[in-house]
Order: C-alpha cells, then sequence, then structure tokens
C-alpha cells in the first residue's frame, strides 16, 4: 500500500500543496488558540508558504512523522502543540451523537497506537475513509463518515486530555 499524506497517495511535497491540514493539525480548546488561527474545513484547500503563514501548529502526535517533514520543507515554521488523547471508552455519547462511542473504539482498534485517540488515529482513519471507502460503508456514504471523523475530532478537542494534562 502507498504511503498516504492527508488523504493523498504517495507523500511528496506536491501533494501535501493543497491538500487539507485540518486533520494533522492541533488547536487550543474551544475560545482560545482557534480564534487566532485559520482553521481549514475538510473540504478546504490551503496552500501553505511562507508569507502567507506565520507558522503551522501540528499536533503532537505527528512529531517525527513523514507528513510532519513535508510540512516543515514549505518554509512556513513548524509549532508544536501539546495534542489531546481520549480512550473509546471516555468519548461522551451525548456531544456528537451515540455513534462516536463505537466510531472511537473502531478507530483506536485499527490506527490507535496503545488504543488511546488522538489526532494521528483520526489522521490514519480520514485517509482510510478516502482510500478505502469499501471498509466503512456499515458507517454510510463517504461524505456521512467524514463528517463523523471530524464531530469525532471535535469530541477529542473538548474532552480529551493534553499530553501535559497526564
Amino acid at each position: 500500500m502507498p504511503t498516504q499524506c492527508l488523504g493523498a497517495a504517495e507523500c511528496s511535497r506536491g501533494n501535501v500543496r493543497g491538500r487539507s491540514l485540518s486533520a494533522i493539525t492541533g488547536w487550543g480548546r474551544s475560545g482560545s488558540d482557534a480564534t487566532r488561527a485559520v482553521r481549514p474545513s475538510p473540504s478546504a484547500s490551503l496552500s501553505p508558504c511562507p508569507r502567507d503563514a506565520e507558522a503551522l501548529v501540528l499536533d503532537f502526535s505527528f512529531r517525527g512523522t513523514k507528513t510532519a517533514q513535508l510540512l516543515a520543507d514549505t518554509g512556513v515554521p513548524v509549532e508544536w502543540h501539546a495534542g489531546f488523547t481520549l480512550a473509546p471508552e471516555e468519548v461522551d455519547a451525548e456531544f456528537r451523537g451515540p455513534v462516536m462511542v463505537p466510531l472511537a473504539a473502531r478507530i483506536c482498534r485499527s490506527y490507535a497506537r496503545e488504543g488511546i485517540l488522538n489526532a494521528e488515529a483520526l489522521g490514519h482513519a480520514a485517509a482510510s475513509v478516502v482510500g478505502e471507502p469499501e471498509a466503512w460503508t456499515e458507517w454510510g456514504s463517504q461524505d456521512e463518515v467524514l463528517q463523523y471523523v471530524k464531530q469525532l475530532w471535535h469530541v477529542l478537542v473538548r474532552y480529551g486530555r493534553g499530553l501535559d494534562d497526564v
């Protein structure tokens, strides 16, 4: 299977440009850092270049990855956010709906190191939804599943613990 980055097959600097960065960015809690940062939506396109951005803020779970290196190669300074973690059994079923609990468990079984949800696991899941949609048909259409993954990101940011909180 080819290496994937931001949902694009064959990771390369060219593939990063023009892709959404929402799956890998680390944002502060609601009302803080997010109000001062550009937050591309999953359907947005963003080509970071030094004249357009002060920094790219990445979730700590991407430190040392090919994705982080590709983004560092854009010339925009990379800063690190402590990231958020959440055990699947800690997912709140009411915040974004009851589907979040089994979806978190599914994503953690397939993509999370040590079974703990974080931005990296969500990024791998989103790439899988795009690259292997047949593996997700029980959850709905590709658009529905990507929406669920985005909503699970909201749950992670709202209820997750930062690495400095552990």
